[in-house]
């Protein structure tokens, strides 16, 4: 009787210690910040960028290196996967020595130039499915992601002054991009400092194209040949919150 009645107790608090723990939190935000580097053409100093456009498919974007932020969003669906919500944005300004060696070639003569230049800003809205696991010590989370959504940009401007013939030319304004899909991948290091917040590194990849601009970089409306491809590599580092 006594072991029953033991056996009794146990089971009870047993069940009552199992539904009083709380729930894994299944919302998540991340606030990241890093570097940016850009590729391909996109980082391209090769003198066959905008001003020449007509003579190229692809097109250089003097791109330099830059900064960038991004928030995520997360939700786990079931124990190993769930889906995010990605905002990011970014800022690279033009390479000036690239844009002058283009000018040059643009205009045939070897003149003294004064280049100013504005910089590239691209702003993203991205879902996202991702699969979580953890490394042998079971406190470093590896979440890889794929992405895919929407990004908005415009052509930056810029301007040059010719100091021989005192002649300046170059886009004066910025040209108006529709806006463009792209896609993604990256992967999160996540590690807990707390029960709710965790440290993040974060490494993301996104492309996309802008198509279809004129020579005069006046307008972009898919009626032109030339392409602006646009690849990144990002590394973030920031906190996350489960909430």
């Amino acid at each position: 009787m006594k072991k029953n009645g033991f056996l009794l107790f146990y089971f009870v608090l047993l069940t009552v210690s199992c539904t009083a723990q709380p729930h894994a939190p299944k919302l998540s935000a991340q606030i990241l910040i890093g570097p940016s580097f850009p590729l391909g053409e996109f980082a391209s100093k090769a003198a066959n960028g905008l001003y020449v456009s007509d003579y190229y498919t692809k097109a250089s974007g003097w791109a330099n290196p830059g900064f960038s932020g991004k928030i995520n969003l997360d939700y786990q669906i079931k124990k190993s996967f769930g889906i995010s919500l990605i905002i990011a944005g970014q800022e690279n300004k033009q390479d000036k020595n690239a844009l002058e060696n283009n000018v040059r070639q643009g205009t045939n003569n070897t003149d003294n130039y004064s280049i100013t230049t504005n910089p590239w800003k691209i702003f993203r809205a991205m879902a996202a499915v991702y699969y979580d696991f953890h490394i042998p010590d079971g406190k470093l989370l590896v979440r890889p992601r794929i992405s895919a959504g929407a990004l908005k940009t415009n052509i930056p401007a810029y301007r040059y002054f010719d100091m021989t013939s005192f002649s300046s030319g170059g886009y004066m304004n910025q040209v108006s991009v529709p806006i463009l899909f792209c896609y993604g991948i990256g992967t999160d290091l996540q590690r807990p400092f707390s029960k709710k917040m965790f440290l993040v590194i974060n490494f993301d990849f996104f492309h996309s194209t802008i198509k279809g601009y004129n020579v005069q970089g006046s307008t972009v409306n898919g009626n032109f040949n030339t392409q602006i491809p646009i690849s990144s590599f990002n590394t973030f580092f920031g906190v996350g919150y489960r909430l």
